[in-house]
């Protein structure tokens, strides 16, 4: 059997397409091959062709939503506890970095050099 019937013998199978499980979000962005890892009231956490991510449970498609148990009061929640902590830890690591500025210009620490 030589590569060209191979080839023709597997479009004819598959239909020309192999089974990819895309995720097209409510938004427009196409995530390739993807796999749920876990989720929440708020998210899923994904992995897929690109790396991995997560997406807020409001910007799935109504089938998604509906398989995650998707309340739109529990989400905005979730959410929302969720950016209040990266703010907070945003905002600790600014804070940081002024304080090791400051001990920096006034003498009181030297830069490592490594």
């Amino acid at each position: 059997m030589n590569f060209k019937l191979l080839f023709l013998l597997f479009i004819a199978v598959t239909g020309g397409t192999l089974a990819a499980n895309d995720l097209t979000t409510r938004d427009g962005t196409i995530y390739s091959d993807y796999r749920v890892i876990s989720h929440d009231d708020g998210y899923i956490t994904i992995t897929y062709a690109d790396g991995d991510g997560k997406i807020r449970l409001s910007n799935l498609p109504d089938a998604l939503q509906k398989q995650y148990g998707y309340d739109p009061i529990k989400a905005k929640a979730a959410v929302s506890a969720e950016e209040t902590k990266w703010n907070l830890v945003t905002c600790v690591f600014i804070g940081l970095a002024l304080v090791a500025s400051f001990c920096v210009t006034r003498g009181l620490v030297r830069p490592s050099r490594g």
